[in-house]
């Protein structure tokens, strides 16, 4: 029988409540979480990472948004799923991703992270 590895996630966010209950859904489902509570390392986390999904708060302090947006689909990331995770409500958040085709979707820190895993997931299914 062939194992599956299971999916990574790295979470950048600064609202550590936010984190903590995101990681417990996720690991909890099987994902492998790995987390920074701030901007700094962020590309050593993702070239050591490697993980297949970034859930990252573009509002956090240090954050300069555009500059990331620019090394992340450069090449070397091209693959990765990249998720605005964020306080602000589902439909800012919506709008902001129709108008920056650089995200893959959104998940609003109001929803019910019990549907994180399976939001997730959605991006692999063929």
């Amino acid at each position: 029988m062939e194992s599956i590895t299971p999916r990574k996630v790295l979470i950048v966010d600064n609202d550590v409540i936010a984190v903590i209950q995101a990681e417990g859904v996720l690991s909890k489902a099987g994902f492998t979480v790995s987390r920074l509570l701030s901007p700094a390392g962020l590309y050593a986390k993702l070239e050591y990472e490697r993980p297949d999904v970034l859930l990252l708060d573009t509002e956090i302090p240090g954050m300069q948004p555009e500059a990331v947006f620019q090394r992340l689909r450069s090449g070397e990331f091209d693959d990765l799923v990249l998720v605005l995770f964020s306080a602000r409500s589902p439909e800012e958040l919506h709008g902001i991703c129709l108008q920056n085709e650089l995200f893959n979707g959104y998940f609003s820190k109001s929803m019910d992270f019990a549907q994180l895993p399976a939001f997730l997931e959605s991006f692999f299914q063929e």
